[in-house]
């Protein structure tokens, strides 16, 4: 189903349940995606292609495609449609909105900081992030 690699309330959820089940917050990391996923999908719904994209490639796109972002409250990240061969595309963000939004759940909840699957896939504007909210 499309949706977000890493919503706020999926990873709140995680963590709380790591917690519960006796996870020391001194020894638990938060995964934080450096990458977004590509949906497209025909008129019906159905999934044509689901493909990763750096956010460095995310943001080329909406500026090439002068392309306005949505903020999802509920997921606390930002969202954009466009026209795409076939369909329509579906972008749950991750960027500097969703990763200070992630970023802050280490200190509220007090586990030991984040990790990232890829250093490559993010921007500079990321890791000033990344050192804003772990120092």
């Amino acid at each position: 189903i499309p949706g977000s690699v890493s919503s706020l309330p999926y990873t709140i959820d995680a963590i709380e349940k790591c917690l519960e089940e006796g996870v020391p917050a001194s020894k638990l990391l938060m995964g934080v995606p450096l990458y977004t996923r590509v949906w497209v999908v025909d008129p019906n719904g159905k999934i044509l292609s689901n493909s990763a994209v750096t956010m460095t490639r995310m943001a080329e796109i909406l500026r090439t495609n002068q392309l306005s972002l949505s903020y999802l409250s509920k997921e606390m990240q930002n969202y954009v449609e466009y026209p795409a061969s076939n369909g329509t595309a579906k972008v749950w963000l991750e960027d500097s909105t969703s990763i200070t939004n992630r970023l802050s759940l280490v200190h509220t909840y007090g586990i030991a900081g984040s990790a990232c699957w890829q250093y490559s896939q993010g921007t500079s504007e990321i890791w000033d992030l990344f050192d804003r909210y772990l120092h």
